[in-house]
């Protein structure tokens, strides 16, 4: 018999208070091991946690609480009782920091006092077990964001029939069901003078959360950003040759420059680093963060060690990365431990992009659109296919002849290919 803290778990080095997004379970209710209790989130991930005992549930910290990271959000008690007495301790402690408002009890229930002096009651029944287990249908995040954009109000988003496993709605069923509906309004026209709003984008959950990550990158480290034309045909018919015949999956561009970054880091550990008030840290591990875009912002997983696997392997992992970043289905683990970042923009009409930090990141690599161009070929003109690679780096870890010096590394390397970095 035991009483089980519920901890919000360490997401890397570099993530100080985390978002808890969402319970998934009421107060009281009866989980097993495994069983999803709460959903976090950060700039880079939602994330469900689980719980690792069976047991009743207490919740300590609200839904969208910052939680510092390893601090106790709940408990999971193994009985019935052992719930109660728990209950019980969290309301006294409630009561003496704000007496309660007087309310009659009814027998067989126990009674919990909030914050702010009202009292709640705990989901227990006049037996003295604990309330049976209600969940609803779990929800994707990407259903939740166009649930708000279409204005969706709970009656109706709790009408929308799930497609996922274990009845998950998606954001697909969203707009199935919307569509259906045909329940958009109309917009308002502005009074004379006025602008006409059609729609809101709230500043908060992951939206927020990197709005306020980018401010205070900018406005607590000095970018600079250097940028260097790539002549990228050994790029392009490297991978023109690897993707040859039926290959699957096949190698993208974004996965051969993560491998060739990884290589040039390591001759260039500068950027490989972190800064703190006192010192630039030089990292061991190569863990290389890949932009995602997705329809809740951008999201960075991480591909672990990629200077130590094959360039397959390094495939393999952006692509499910990617696809489990879109679904909403990351776990703390794939958005944890970066050590340097790599953004393709090229699925964009854009050229050159000066990408902001991840602090406490030294680096971040962005690269454009794949372009044919003029360029000099052994004192000719000649036609060929570049890129613009822009590294984006903190002025207080590396001087600009060190961030020069990798992005010349970086050229020599996509020159030498097809042979790869070991």
């Amino acid at each position: 018999m035991a009483v089980q803290p519920m901890i919000m778990p360490k997401l890397g080095a570099y993530t100080e208070d985390i978002l808890l997004a969402e319970w998934l379970v009421p107060e009281g209710a009866q989980v097993a091991s495994g069983d999803g209790v709460f959903e976090l989130e950060t700039d880079k991930t939602t994330a469900e946690v689980t719980a690792e005992t069976a047991g009743f549930v207490h919740r300590l910290v609200e839904a969208g609480e910052k939680v510092p990271i390893g601090g106790t959000v709940g408990f999971v008690a193994e009985t019935p009782e052992e719930y109660a007495s728990v209950f019980a301790a969290g309301a006294k402690i409630a009561a003496d920091a704000s007496p309660p408002a007087a309310e009659p009890q009814t027998a067989g229930a126990t009674t919990r006092a909030s914050s702010d002096g009202a009292v709640s009651r705990a989901p227990i029944s006049s037996t003295g077990s604990a309330a049976p287990r209600r969940k609803a249908a779990p929800v994707s995040p990407r259903a939740r964001a166009l649930v708000v954009q279409l204005g969706l109000s709970v009656e109706q988003a709790a009408e929308i029939p799930g497609s996922g496993p274990g009845g998950r709605i998606l954001d697909r069923d969203v707009a199935a069901w919307a569509d259906a509906s045909a329940g958009v309004t109309g917009v308002q026209s502005a009074a004379p003078g006025e602008l006409t709003v059609t729609g809101t984008i709230p500043l908060r959950g992951r939206r927020g959360t990197i709005a306020a990550r980018m401010l205070s990158s900018v406005q607590t480290s000095a970018q600079l950003t250097s940028v260097l034309e790539l002549d990228v045909k050994p790029l392009v018919e490297f991978r023109s040759r690897l993707n040859e015949g039926d290959a699957s999956p096949r190698i993208g561009i974004t996965s051969i420059i993560v491998k060739l970054v990884a290589a040039a880091l390591r001759e260039h550990p500068v950027l490989n680093a972190r800064v703190t008030d006192t010192d630039v840290e030089l990292l061991s591990e190569i863990n290389i963060a890949v932009a995602v875009d997705t329809t809740e912002g951008l999201v960075a997983p991480v591909v672990h060690d990629a200077d130590r696997i094959s360039l397959e392997e390094v495939n393999a992992r952006i692509v499910d990365l990617a696809l489990r970043a879109r679904e909403g289905s990351l776990q703390p683990a794939d958005v944890a431990g970066a050590t340097f970042t790599v953004s393709n923009g090229g699925i964009h009409p854009v050229d050159i992009t000066t990408a902001i930090l991840d602090p406490p990141q030294c680096g971040i690599l962005w690269i454009g659109r794949v372009r044919d161009r003029p360029v000099v070929v052994d004192g000719s003109i000649a036609v060929r296919p570049t890129l613009q690679a822009c590294l984006t780096f903190d002025h207080r870890a590396v001087d600009g002849g060190p961030a020069g010096a990798f992005l010349g590394t970086l050229e020599a390397l996509v020159a030498a290919l097809p042979r790869l970095p070991s």
